[in-house]
């Protein structure tokens, strides 16, 4: 193939420009060797080995593009391992179905691939036998199989995105959603507003925790690290006195000796820390007395975390130094570390799910309270006074369409959306309140657009075009779900 190139490139074929194919097949493959015997083996793919030279070179790649975007900070080398290793995956698994479909690719497709790659011509738009040999050489041994198969996959997914159709009634049922419009108004009722409202009885929280024991562990561990294993922290306050960045030793020198003679003044007898803090730090604590509240170990640098650990309530340092200059630190507080097993809290959790599941039942409840004040039978006075009772507003949505996927202001629940779109008359209200997620909301239907579906014809081309690309994109992706599903997959252990 190789020698076909180089023998033909001034030939009739060369010159046709039938397309652009881009490398970058190379980021799944690119890789010498890439099906060779040799190496680890990382991972089995229906019986097809993926081995640690395949993975490797596109790791690689991936850290410099990591590192070229997000300069100053070391990309997480084992979530790309993995992301390269999935990606691998994936794109074996299409190559195999695309096999077991029977689809074919010539050579004289591969060769077209090759010739109309712009990567591989000169100035002029010909092929450069040269610019090939050299990205070949790059890309391994296998290029031009590894160009093969990204072909097969390409005719595989192309055939599958041939298959998806739009019905008419797909086009007019997204026609009707894109220009039908809808306003209305709601009240909404925040569930948060009545989780104090609810109340337990000890019994209930003890013969609910006993029916629910799952579910108080999730939320324990879920929650471990955040409220049940609190680490140790200090209450301190400091002064402090800035380096500059461009001060000499001597200036730092001169520094010292003025913190000296402060640190002299906070350890007399009678010192107002406080005051002292006011007086001559240069912190912006310095307004509070120096106070710096709770901090827990990892908060501050570590030689000032260092030396306010290793204190008691009550005891002032020495001159501390770090790279923001010197400080006095006095400890005020020590809260020991803190950690909870579940037995401690279990009946503190059964409590806060509990409280979860109750509340949404009063949100409902006082959400149906307020149809009245939707729907005209309650107004005035007793309507302010029932809205302001919880301070809650009717708001307006301004227009949305079905299409949107939301509502403005009060969000994307579909319950909600479709609730409007039932609404048949301006003036209707919702019968019930509308669950939307992290409360109930009650609407009216204030204005009412409906398709005009004269225009239906107008609009339909560009419609299909849309939907025909969605459906397309689905179907492939439905596809590769499938075959991934299917597949028998083992992965190294320690991989």
């Amino acid at each position: 193939m190789l020698g076909w190139i180089r023998n033909n490139t001034d030939s009739p074929v060369v010159k046709i420009i039938l397309g652009v194919l881009s490398l970058t097949f190379v980021f799944f493959f690119g890789s010498s060797a890439l099906f060779g015997d040799r190496t680890e083996v990382v991972a089995d793919v229906n019986g097809e080995a993926i081995r640690d030279v395949h993975i490797l070179p596109l790791l690689q790649q991936q850290v410099r593009i990591q590192r070229q975007f997000n300069q100053g900070k070391e990309p997480d080398l084992e979530r790309l391992r993995q992301q390269v290793l999935d990606s691998v995956i994936d794109q074996r698994l299409m190559v195999q179905a695309a096999k077991e479909e029977g689809f074919l690719v010539s050579d004289k497709e591969l060769r077209r691939a090759i010739l109309e790659n712009p990567s591989f011509q000169d100035d002029e738009g010909k092929f450069d036998s040269a610019l090939y040999k050299r990205f070949a050489g790059r890309a391994g041994s296998t290029y031009e199989k590894d160009l093969r198969e990204q072909l097969l996959v390409e005719a595989m997914q192309d055939f599958i995105r041939r298959s998806a159709r739009v019905s008419e009634a797909e086009l007019k049922a997204a026609f009707e959603d894109e220009s039908s419009k809808r306003d209305i108004e709601f009240v909404r009722v925040p569930t948060a507003l009545f989780r104090d409202a609810v109340t337990l009885t000890d019994d209930e929280v003890s013969a609910w925790a006993g029916e629910n024991e799952d579910a108080i562990t999730d939320r324990f561990d879920r929650d471990f690290d955040s409220k049940y294993n609190e680490a140790k922290k200090v209450k301190a306050s400091h002064i402090l006195m800035k380096f500059s960045d461009d001060d000499t030793d001597e200036d730092k020198a001169e520094v010292t000796k003025l913190m000296e003679a402060v640190l002299a003044e906070v350890k007399a007898d009678g010192a107002d820390f406080e005051a002292l803090a006011r007086k001559y730090s240069e912190d912006g604590s310095a307004s509070r007395g120096g106070d710096l509240g709770f901090f827990d170990e990892k908060r501050m640098v570590k030689p000032f975390s260092d030396t306010a650990f290793a204190m008691s309530p009550g005891d002032i340092s020495e001159l501390v130094e770090t790279q923001f200059g010197l400080h006095i630190i006095k400890v005020i507080e020590v809260q020991e570390a803190d950690v909870k097993t579940l037995a401690d809290v279990k009946l503190d959790i059964a409590r806060e799910l509990l409280t979860d599941e109750r509340a949404p039942e009063l949100a409902e409840a006082y959400a149906k309270t307020l149809l009245p004040v939707l729907n005209g039978t309650l107004s005035g006075d007793e309507a302010d006074a029932l809205l302001a009772d919880k301070s809650l507003t009717v708001q307006e949505s301004g227009e949305f369409a079905r299409k949107d996927r939301r509502i403005p202001k009060l969000g994307t629940s579909k319950d909600a959306l479709t609730a409007a779109f039932n609404l048949a008359a301006v003036g209707d209200v919702t019968v019930e309140p509308i669950d939307v997620g992290n409360g109930f909301a009650i609407l009216k239907l204030t204005s009412a657009q409906q398709a005009d579906m004269a225009a239906f014809d107008a609009k339909k081309e560009e419609l299909r075009g849309t939907l025909l690309r969605t459906k397309q994109t689905r179907a492939v992706q439905a596809f590769r779900d499938q075959v991934k599903a299917d597949a028998k997959i083992k992965i190294a252990a320690g991989v």
